[in-house]
């Protein structure tokens, strides 16, 4: 019985190490939106105009619990700030079918659900209108006001 009680102990303890290589969407599931930009390097100049949108709505972004994703080429990407592995930008890549030379903007809803898929740099304004037409964020809207930022 002692043998079972230590390979269930260590079965759950690799489970919860391979957490964020599964799935680095989870960890951010009924708390924030996700908004991912994939392309296919860090020169392309849609990387930086969606930068450059981010920068200028700033105060929306947080405004509507917004965090940020860019996944840059096959290997190099970040989400919240945070580096992902290899692995976790195979698993987005996958669980959106974007392809590496794609430029591709997702938008992923605090169920975890895919809301906007739009090929090339989605327009921040047509996101926020999105968001801001969901139920959940006219309830938060509701409750915490109708939004400091536009």
């Amino acid at each position: 019985m002692h043998d079972l009680a230590a390979v269930l102990l260590a079965a759950s303890t690799l489970a919860v190490a391979a957490g964020p290589g599964q799935d680095p969407l989870e960890e951010h599931r009924w708390r924030h939106r996700v908004l991912l930009l994939y392309v296919p390097a860090a020169d392309v100049p849609a990387l930086a105009s969606f930068r450059e949108q981010l920068r200028a709505r700033d105060c929306g972004v947080r405004d509507r619990d917004l965090v940020i994703g860019e996944i840059v080429g096959p290997g190099e990407g970040s989400l919240g700030g945070r580096p992902l592995a290899g692995s976790e930008i195979d698993r987005l890549r996958e669980r959106h079918a974007v392809p590496v030379a794609d430029v591709v903007t997702v938008l992923v809803g605090k169920d975890g659900g895919t809301k906007v898929r739009t090929d090339g740099v989605a327009d921040l304004g047509a996101i926020f209108g999105r968001i801001d037409s969901m139920p959940m964020r006219r309830q938060e809207m509701s409750e915490r006001g109708s939004g400091r930022c536009r």
